[in-house]
């Protein structure tokens, strides 16, 4: 009981002195502990960290100042450590544009160093989501086929693709484009496998079923040319002899063929002629017709009927 009391008195005893002597002792320990450390101003990459359906599209800094204090040893490991800020959306983020402030607990370091200070402590994002749509695939063609032909149609297998983006992309967004196919010198028709184009970079956009199968279809390219006053010659389908006066005797005609061949045509080409079933005398209206290179087309004669008058030899 008596070692108690004096435990006791002893500590009573002079208390604002030995109170003082702590408070000093801990201040002479702060002082040797910061004689002892060292600081050092490093910049460090600021990472922002989404839910999966999240995405950061635009960030008002890339990285940031931090000054940081420890030990010589301690402030040497810093160089192989992979300093970064890391902040952490919460799972009920929404998507819009917002400030994040940068503090000591978003700072990945080693133990034992300490942060001093951070610049800048603020950051501005734009938080965007991903969602799903179905795209239209569209064949890009690049090229000309070979002379005197033309594409005539594309086909996309599959005709649509899932496609994961950005909302603020999709929304105007209809359908998704192929790479490149080249058609020089193509003359047939033909099938290639080819990857749509990616419509972003950094992995924004994901793509479900990258590949496509296009069928590109090729034709002869038909085209158009007029001649005019061609001669009107006259096929009798009888025997007997007539004289007949046709009004007018020569007329215009429109064709439609491959280009190759229309390109390399002359009058001589063209036969233009009237049938005479008829052969009594009087005076008639017959078609124009006429007789073309193989493959070429009449869409037209001007004038498209003409009068005949006969009479007998």
């Amino acid at each position: 009981m008596k070692d108690m009391v004096k435990v006791k008195s002893f500590f009573r005893k002079n208390l604002g002195t030995k109170i003082l002597s702590v408070i000093f002792a801990i201040i002479v320990w702060f002082y040797v502990a910061e004689l002892r450390s060292v600081r050092s101003v490093v910049k460090i990459p600021l990472k922002i960290m989404c839910p999966p359906n999240l995405t950061v599209t635009d960030i008002s800094i890339r990285g940031i100042t931090v000054t940081f204090r420890g030990t010589k040893e301690e402030i040497e490991r810093l160089k192989n450590y992979g300093l970064r800020a890391v902040y952490k959306l919460p799972g009920s983020q929404e998507k819009g544009e917002l400030s994040v402030r940068i503090g000591k607990n978003n700072i990945e370091k080693p133990k034992g160093v300490s942060v001093v200070k951070i610049e800048p402590k603020f950051c501005s994002i734009v938080v965007d989501e991903f969602i799903d749509k179905e795209l239209e695939v569209r064949p890009v063609l690049i090229g000309q086929p070979e002379y005197g032909y033309k594409v005539v149609d594309t086909v996309s297998a599959p005709r649509k693709i899932m496609v994961r983006t950005l909302a603020s992309y999709l929304e105007s967004k209809n359908h998704i484009e192929t790479i490149p196919i080249d058609l020089t010198g193509r003359d047939k028709s033909f099938t290639v496998r080819v990857v749509v184009e990616p419509m972003a970079e950094d992995g924004i956009h994901r793509i479900m079923g990258k590949r496509v199968v296009v069928t590109v279809e090729i034709a002869k390219a038909l085209s158009r040319r007029e001649f005019k006053d061609l001669p009107i010659n006259v096929l009798l389908s009888s025997e007997k002899k007539s004289r007949i006066k046709l009004n007018p005797a020569t007329a215009g005609a429109i064709v439609s063929g491959p280009k190759d061949i229309l390109d390399t045509m002359s009058d001589k080409d063209i036969s233009l002629f009237v049938e005479i079933l008829n052969v009594e005398k009087g005076l008639y209206e017959f078609p124009v017709k006429a007789d073309l290179p193989k493959k070429v087309l009449l869409e037209k004669t001007d004038p498209e009927v003409v009068e005949a008058a006969i009479t007998a030899h």
